[in-house]
């Protein structure tokens, strides 16, 4: 927020994501400056359904060469490891039916700031995006009505940069 305050950037990449937005409180002071600021977003993870667990992906180990980590950092990896897809080569989950994930897409392409987003890690992902705006020349609205729909969808996943602790409260990363 302070770099996008500083007036020194045009522009400024940044994971703008439906869950984190709305369940994990990421996004919303960086889209309120950029746009005091007349900085555009360019929106990362737009595409990401959550964060990937033990239960639903493939769990890192931390190396020991990562002992110059501080120690605040390196538990933290060990609590909530990170963890890579089954499926796709990404560290987060991204959401892979065509329908939601244009919906995700959509959302974050119309939150005022929001100039591009990146397309999904996974370039299989990428089809259906491309053939929602191919031939467009303006970003299609996001529908109102889908919103309940999304929030109930989203409800229970672990929002990217963001935990769940065993007691079911939300804790940054």
């Amino acid at each position: 927020v302070r770099m996008i305050e500083s007036g020194m950037v045009d522009t400024c990449m940044f994971p703008i994501n439906f869950a984190a937005y709305h369940y994990g409180g990421v996004g919303q002071k960086v889209l309120t400056a950029a746009i005091e600021n007349n900085v555009g977003i360019i929106a990362l993870k737009s595409g990401a359904r959550g964060r990937l667990t033990t239960e639903n992906g493939e769990a890192v180990h931390v190396p020991k060469a990562f002992a110059h980590i501080p120690e605040f950092k390196r538990q933290e990896m060990i609590d909530y490891p990170v963890v890579t897809s089954k499926v796709h080569h990404t560290w987060y989950e991204p959401e892979d039916d065509p329908v939601e994930l244009n919906r995700l897409v959509l959302w974050s392409l119309n939150q005022p700031g929001v100039t591009a987003v990146l397309p999904p890690g996974s370039l299989g992902l990428l089809d259906g995006i491309s053939d929602m705006l191919r031939g467009k020349n303006q970003v299609p609205k996001f529908e109102n009505k889908d919103m309940q729909h999304m929030m109930e969808r989203y409800n229970d996943i672990v929002p990217i940069f963001h935990n769940r602790s065993i007691s079911g409260t939300k804790v940054s990363t």
